[in-house]
């Protein structure tokens, strides 16, 4: 680990050295502070409620079947992150994958009935 072997020697950690924690919101908190975690469960609660506002009011059923699954693979991606770093390369191109495709269709929804979607049929 470069940082570790940069300290003085009475401050290196010499038993194991931690990479990061285990934990998502940890990994945040460490890494970012108070400011950053709280940016970013504001970000997670909003995209949160904006996919249950996709499930419950999804103006076509293609919208509301898309919504429940990025909101199940969220939930499963930050229960992952509960017990592994989600936030490497491959990972946290999956989680902002996830936001973008919620945000889109959160968008979608709300333009549907205005100007209508090529090739979906109202379902409700």
């Amino acid at each position: 680990m470069v940082y570790n072997d940069r300290l003085p020697d009475r401050y290196q950690f010499k038993a194991f050295p931690f990479c990061h924690p285990h934990n998502l919101l940890l990994d945040i908190a460490t890494r970012l502070g108070f400011i950053g975690i709280s940016l970013f469960l504001y970000i997670a609660f909003r995209l949160v409620r904006m996919s249950l506002e996709i499930i419950k009011n999804g103006k076509e059923n293609f919208i509301s079947g898309w919504g429940l699954c990025l909101m199940a693979a969220m939930v499963g991606m930050f229960v992952i992150g509960m017990f592994d770093n989600v936030l490497g390369h491959t990972p946290f191109c999956t989680l902002s994958t996830l936001f973008a495709g919620i945000t889109i269709l959160w968008n979608l929804n709300k333009s549907s009935l205005e100007e209508g979607l090529p090739g979906i049929t109202p379902g409700r």
